[in-house]
């Protein structure tokens, strides 16, 4: 007998031992009292009975190994050493090839036409709204801009 049997009830339940409850272990229904723990696995007692392992997956079968003589693994083989052996000597041949030339739209002409768009770009979307920079002189202003654009041009041609 529980001291909590002899205190007088405020609800007209049953008591916390009474009725089904599931057991969280093996997750099976008993009706006994918590105290005397799971009927099925001996979860609440001790000590306590441990539920039946699951049974173990069949094992596969093992496939035969394949031969590592038979024609095709020797042709694969062969086809493996020849790509290889080609591979690194087309590796050599390029190491030995001098480095191709530039194309001629590199060099000091590349540059300019790069510096000339850039330029153009700044004007149309910075200079235009007459920043602050340009009031303080830290940059161009838009006609000395044009005319560095214009000597960059004419110092290309």
């Amino acid at each position: 007998m529980s001291p909590l049997d002899s205190v007088p009830r405020h609800y007209l339940a049953q008591a916390l031992d009474d009725g089904p409850w599931h057991c969280p272990a093996c997750d099976v229904e008993n009706s006994g009292p918590i105290a005397a723990g799971c009927a099925s696995c001996g979860s609440g007692t001790v000590p306590a009975r441990k539920a039946a392992p699951a049974a173990a997956p069949p094992t596969p079968s093992p496939t035969p190994p394949v031969p590592l003589s038979t024609p095709a693994s020797r042709a694969i083989e062969q086809a493996y050493q020849e790509g290889y052996k080609a591979g690194y000597a087309a590796g050599i041949r390029a190491q030995a090839e001098p480095a191709p030339a530039p194309p001629a739209s590199e060099g000091p002409d590349k540059v300019a036409r790069t510096l000339i768009v850039a330029l153009q770009l700044f004007t149309e979307q910075v200079l235009v709204s007459n920043p602050e920079e340009v009031i303080t002189g830290e940059w161009m202003s838009t006609a000395e801009v044009e005319n560095l654009i214009a000597q960059l041009q004419r110092g290309r041609a």
